[in-house]
């Protein structure tokens, strides 16, 4: 056999013999869930990164928005008043069109008046 023939079946039986030795906790996908899920409850994990932080504040959600209010999120200004008009819609329209006719305002501005 050549080199790179011994060296391939090598590599692939290295492969097979490991994946056997991962394979080797024959425990199913409910079992390892069982199983973590009592260790959980227990407290212990064997990965401690993947633990949720402690708190640290022993105030509840509530109490923490309770004591929130008031701050940077509300504002103390008041809103931009409404605008006020002492003409009705209609009485507007009708001013526009009698400013067409005398020629004061073209066709073109009256459309542009009108889209506002």
């Amino acid at each position: 056999m050549t080199l790179k023939k011994s060296s391939l079946i090598v590599a692939v039986l290295a492969a097979f013999a490991a994946h056997g030795a991962f394979a080797a906790d024959d425990k199913t996908r409910a079992e390892a869930k069982a199983e973590a899920k009592a260790a959980a409850k227990k407290g212990n994990t064997e990965c401690e990164a993947s633990a949720a932080p402690a708190a640290k504040s022993d105030k509840s959600r509530a109490e923490v928005k309770a004591a929130g209010k008031g701050t940077s999120r509300e504002c103390d200004a008041s809103p931009a008043p409404a605008a006020k008009s002492e003409k009705t819609r209609a009485e507007v329209k009708q001013e526009v069109k009698e400013a067409v006719k005398s020629g004061e305002l073209s066709k073109s501005d009256a459309m542009e008046k009108a889209k506002k």
